[in-house]
């Protein structure tokens, strides 16, 4: 076992060239294919997201009038845009802020990027949020792990992971908020080896921050309340530490989220219907049996062998009352918990826990190979290490795939050469979600969520000439046609009612391409 404490140049040199190594990696499988489908944009959100911090850097008016998420993310952004802006006007790229153009809408998910370098910007910024993260990965590993070199496993995991990998390559606030819920457990950490007056407010300033991205992020206050109440025992209520720290979180809260008492009703609306859509109201194809999913994903993409030695250094830590340990365990715990009992599930609710879970597993291994008590613990870890280096493998490859944008089927592209080539200008057209983007300049176009959003009849009566569809927005309601019966069935009628063209399905999530005439109904109804 190296003692950090008393490592040799050598070793420095290293530990710091790995780590340079795996930050560089995690940069690289980042940035490659960071311009995917520009100057198309198949996210959902990303137009919103940029549309709100183009706006507030266009005309200074600083409430996002959007609080589903608060604004820190916006406005970190927002700053980032100046020198965006600056260097294409010394470029002569823009004259003023208003050069900067934004994004054409059609309907959820058939955007198109007027300015595609904003969009890569844009995107550049959720990448270094999301190198930081590795990096705090390794700094919480030093003091989690007490051994640098194993503080490096858990960083070089979350440089690969599949979630990470396509979340910090687009434009959504989840990576931020993983920066700073490591940010707070870093100066928890700290807080806990040193309780002094401005570890407790750095920790309490980093979870206002958090919470100040997404409001989920308010349950990383728990460790900083356990490290406390473990510290100060029967006097936590009278050492006035805890209450500076709730009073740091809420001012790093207000200061970068300043309208959610300036505008205080609109934030209480969005606030609520956030509360309520991911509770009570659900999101198809998004919702139900929550628990099960979230075990599926963990299994699949984390991977039993890491999630079985997490889980015995928690109930090691638990059994040993490892201070620290339960201090870090607390969160990832207490929120798989809570997330497990909502409505909603994805993929960027749960992957927050991950680093988390790496950074335990290790620990277990680490723990094994530094122990003294006999040679048999220490064989055990070095054979676990050896099972913990297996899933790199996996999560190599899943790295490569994701960076590639292998993800991103081509079926968009051949729709749209085969439709500017075959369909004749000005035909009215109807997008669902995610459908290709179609020139509204060459066509007419009507976007709708969704096309069973209107009857059989309405396209007669609007003249509709033709309806195009992807698998990425009808695909839910045929997975689970009994839970949606209702839906499927709309769809099953509207498929079966007008003419199919063409379908592209080269490398899975189709797109289908209707004819609708009265004719081809009448001929339909035979």
């Amino acid at each position: 076992m190296i003692d950090p404490n008393t490592l040799s140049s050598k070793h420095k040199k290293s530990q710091f060239f790995l780590l340079l190594l795996i930050l560089g990696a995690g940069a690289f499988f980042r940035f490659y294919g960071i311009d995917a489908q520009l100057p198309y944009l198949q996210h959902p959100d990303e137009p919103i997201y940029v549309e709100i911090s183009r706006t507030i850097f266009q005309t200074g008016d600083l409430n996002p009038h959007f609080f589903k998420y608060p604004s820190l993310f916006f406005y970190l952004r927002t700053l980032a845009y100046i020198p965006f802006y600056y260097t294409g006007k010394i470029a002569g790229a823009f004259d003023s802020p208003g050069d900067i153009m934004g994004i054409i809408n059609l309907t959820m998910g058939v955007s198109k990027a007027q300015t595609p370098s904003l969009i890569i910007f844009d995107r550049s910024i959720t990448v270094f949020f999301g190198v930081l993260s590795i990096f705090f990965v390794f700094l919480i590993g030093t003091k989690m792990l007490r051994n640098r070199y194993f503080a490096l496993l858990p960083a070089l995991f979350l440089a690969l992971f599949r979630s990470n990998l396509y979340l910090d390559k687009v434009i959504a606030p989840d990576t931020f908020l993983l920066f700073f819920l490591l940010l707070t457990a870093y100066y928890t950490l700290c807080l806990f080896e040193t309780p002094s007056r401005k570890n407790y407010i750095l920790a309490g300033l980093s979870a206002g921050l958090a919470i100040s991205v997404k409001y989920n992020g308010g349950l990383i206050l728990l460790p900083i309340l356990i490290a406390h109440l473990i510290l100060e025992k029967k006097k936590a209520l009278k050492n006035i530490n805890i209450y500076i720290a709730i009073a740091a979180t809420g001012l790093g809260f207000i200061l970068t989220s300043p309208f959610a008492l300036l505008d205080f009703n609109t934030f209480i609306h969005d606030f609520y219907f956030e509360m309520m859509h991911y509770s009570k109201v659900g999101h198809i194809g998004m919702q139900g049996n929550t628990l099960q999913w979230y075990a599926s994903y963990l299994y699949k993409y984390v991977g039993i062998i890491i999630l079985s030695l997490a889980l015995l250094q928690i109930i090691k830590g638990l059994w040993n009352f490892t201070p620290r340990l339960i201090i870090f365990a607390s969160f990832p715990v207490v929120y798989f918990i809570m997330v497990a009992r909502i409505l909603v599930r994805n993929e960027r609710t749960i992957f927050l826990i991950v680093p988390f879970i790496f950074i335990l597993a290790v620990g277990f291994i680490s723990d094994l190979i530094s122990s003294k008590n006999s040679r048999l613990q220490t064989s055990a870890g070095w054979i676990g290490l050896l099972l913990l280096i297996l899933p790199l493998y996996h999560h190599t490859n899943a790295a490569v795939y994701v960076s590639k944008n292998y993800y991103y089927s081509p079926n968009h592209d051949l729709a749209r050469e085969w439709i500017n080539a075959n369909i004749p200008e000005n035909s009215k057209i109807v997008l669902e979600s995610y459908s290709p983007f179609i020139s509204p300049e060459k066509y007419n176009i009507t976007g709708l969520k969704r096309i069973i959003n209107q009857d059989i009849d309405w396209y007669l009566e609007e003249n509709v000439d033709y309806i195009i569809v992807s698998d990425m927005m009808y695909s839910r309601f045929f997975k689970n046609p009994e839970q949606y019966k209702r839906e499927h069935d709309q769809y099953q009628h509207i498929f079966n009612k007008f003419q199919h063209l063409k379908t592209f399905d080269k490398q899975g999530r189709p797109v289908q391409i209707f004819k609708v005439t009265e004719k081809t109904l009448h001929l339909n109804n035979f």
